[in-house]
């Protein structure tokens, strides 16, 4: 039996909380699974009975009124995507900013599934400078704004402000349903954050990588179906949701977790920071601080040679370049001398170990495409865009 596609749809204090009845009604003429969660100044707009009859299931207004203390946790499990629509400037503010007050807050929180939020409110608010971070906020951790429309608003002025119509947020969702497929039966290899190369039992040499990058990768290709394993370096990030996190500290554990993971996968991401450099000898116990210290170091393994010797047929490798000076130069002979299908180059001045990012893809072909200034997430989905053009 097929499972069906299981949808949280939140429903907050706007005059355009009816049109939240329409989209409902739409959706589940496809036979989803809807379960609808209000907040008290939405139930002001319109009743919970009006959902309840349109989903078949019981409309979620107070935590504490609940039969079984655990149906909003059950509610989570499975969830294939989290709907908003209308959101106002104060649920938009409490789910940017992790506060759980209400039912809907707290599901979302729990939830780890892609999120459609669409906007309603006054002009004034929707343009406010808090507002405007707490929208960015919300798309740096993936959720996918749907921006309001301009028009005559509630308040009898006209401007920015209007839920985007109906249609707009039905083809989001499909687009989006269709997207968590694209991957389905994809095994996928990402690595992520640094390095360390002990000196001695408490020290090291690593490098200012965050992970962030292949952490966002991990979490998208997820998002798209793929079964995706995070091998990663020391760094300080949750475990993406449904994702197979595997924790490495030095380059030689990096190495022998990819050889392991690399046997099965359809595609290698390469994004971690591996040290080229590693000192000859290791102290067993803490160096004493009695003389000046000389350390001779030789290389790394290099985990994309390795990886290149044992490559399968149709598998796909893509490898990051973090470099300095002639940043396309480099990145294009790291590309050859590896057997790259892929490489991302990034400046080291420019986004390591920071949130935001401007990076180079160069494919096997030579294509070259160069980016703005984004979140890493978006630089992730942008770089998943070109290995979905490699694989057709």
């Amino acid at each position: 039996m097929t499972k069906k596609i299981k949808i949280l749809f939140g429903v907050t204090g706007s005059i355009a909380a009816y049109k939240a009845a329409g989209i409902i009604s739409s959706l589940k003429k496809k036979d989803y699974d809807i379960h609808v969660l209000m907040t008290k100044s939405g139930m002001e707009f319109i009743s919970p009975l009006t959902f309840s009859s349109l989903t078949g299931n019981e409309v979620i207004t107070d935590l504490f009124k609940l039969k079984d203390k655990y149906t909003h946790l059950n509610l989570t499990k499975n969830v294939d995507l989290f709907i908003i629509a209308p959101a106002t400037a104060n649920i938009i503010a409490k789910l940017a900013n992790g506060i759980a007050d209400d039912a809907l807050s707290t599901l979302f929180l729990a939830s780890k599934c892609i999120s459609i939020i669409a906007p309603a409110m006054n002009e004034k608010l929707y343009f406010d400078k808090n507002t405007q971070s707490n929208i960015k906020k919300l798309k740096d951790i993936g959720s996918v704004i749907i921006n309001p429309e301009e028009g005559f608003l509630a308040c009898g002025e006209e401007g920015v402000g209007r839920l985007a119509e109906k249609e707009i947020i039905l083809k989001k969702v499909e687009d989006i349903l269709k997207k968590k497929k694209i991957l389905k039966n994809k095994y996928i290899v990402v690595t992520a954050g640094p390095t360390r190369e002990y000196i001695d039992k408490i020290r090291f040499i690593t490098n200012k990588s965050s992970g962030r990058m292949g952490y966002a990768l991990a979490e998208e290709l997820a998002f798209l179906g793929a079964e995706v394993v995070l091998i990663s370096g020391p760094v300080n990030l949750s475990r993406p949701y449904g994702v197979e996190l595997i924790k490495t500290e030095t380059s030689e554990e990096m190495l022998k977790a990819c050889l392991k993971s690399a046997k099965s996968a359809d595609i290698l991401i390469m994004a971690a920071a591996v040290s080229d450099f590693k000192p000859l000898k290791k102290e067993n116990k803490k160096i004493k601080k009695n003389k000046a210290l000389k350390i001779e170091f030789g290389f790394t393994k290099d985990i994309l040679k390795e990886l290149q010797k044992k490559k399968k047929k149709n598998q796909i490798i893509v490898g990051f370049a973090a470099e300095s000076g002639e940043i396309l130069k480099n990145a294009r002979k790291k590309m050859e001398e590896k057997g790259l299908d892929m490489i991302v180059a990034n400046n080291i001045d420019e986004g390591f170990g920071t949130e935001t990012n401007k990076v180079t893809i160069i494919d096997k072909k030579l294509k070259i495409e160069t980016t703005a200034r984004v979140n890493k997430r978006e630089i992730a989905r942008k770089v998943i865009e070109r290995i979905l053009k490699l694989m057709n």
